[in-house]
């Protein structure tokens, strides 16, 4: 299907240019796809080849993109860029703490346990999880001036159904499907959470397509618990 091949690229290649997050985010969901494609009697299957031309044309045509400074924008302003004076100098704190101190700590086990990888982990892990509080998602949304105050990302009503579709998606015969749309919402906050800052509605809103269809998995969920009818 020659047609639907070269649509299916023509909007995958405009779609990277429309915000940063998606030359993050769409090449690793087609990268997934491609893993899933290598799975006993994959739904897939027949889309490997298709995927794998994606994912190179995907990529030469972001790498080409991100060559010039001017391409780059604000996104290079607001990425995460390694630990700040602060952090630095709190390690250098620790390192002399553990030079002096009367219990004679080495200091490469003091290395260990304080370096700027576990520093990085840590506040990349930090800011990773924030775009699943129930703060950001239902009850404040995101730290900046220009949000809805007591609003947050999702309508209240989903926090019932949020659950649930999980639940249902775990326990669903179709693996693939399931891993499919739990792959978004894990994949979704990455870029955003690869900047600096608390969550961002705006770098972080390719997750409402996943929270969307999941919440819509607990709302069909539900209805089968009352009816007693299996809807899916």
């Amino acid at each position: 299907r020659i047609l639907l091949f070269v649509s299916a690229a023509v909007f995958l290649i405009l779609s990277t240019f429309t915000y940063a997050a998606e030359r993050v985010f769409i090449p690793l969901m087609l990268i997934f796809i491609l893993a899933l494609s290598f799975f006993k009697k994959s739904q897939f299957l027949n889309i490997r080849k298709q995927t794998a031309i994606l994912v190179i044309i995907l990529g030469i045509f972001i790498l080409i993109s991100l060559i010039p400074w001017q391409n780059r924008g604000r996104a290079e302003q607001v990425m995460w860029k390694g630990v700040d004076s602060k952090q630095a100098n709190r390690l250098q704190e620790l390192y002399v703490e553990a030079g002096i101190s009367p219990i004679r700590i080495p200091v490469g086990l003091t290395r260990l346990f304080h370096n700027k990888a576990r520093i990085a982990i840590e506040d990349f892990l930090y800011r990773y999880s924030n775009h699943f509080s129930p703060k950001f998602l239902f009850f404040e949304g995101e730290a900046a001036t220009e949000r809805i105050p007591d609003t947050g990302m999702l309508p209240l009503i989903l926090i019932f159904f949020l659950p649930l579709g999980i639940i249902s998606l775990l326990t669903a015969k179709n693996k693939q499907s399931s891993l499919f749309i739990l792959a978004w919402l894990i994949f979704a906050p990455l870029p955003s959470a690869l900047t600096l800052g608390e969550p961002h509605i705006n770098r972080a809103s390719i997750m409402l397509v996943g929270l969307t269809v999941i919440s819509a998995f607990g709302f069909w969920k539900l209805l089968e618990l009352f009816t007693g009818k299996k809807k899916l």
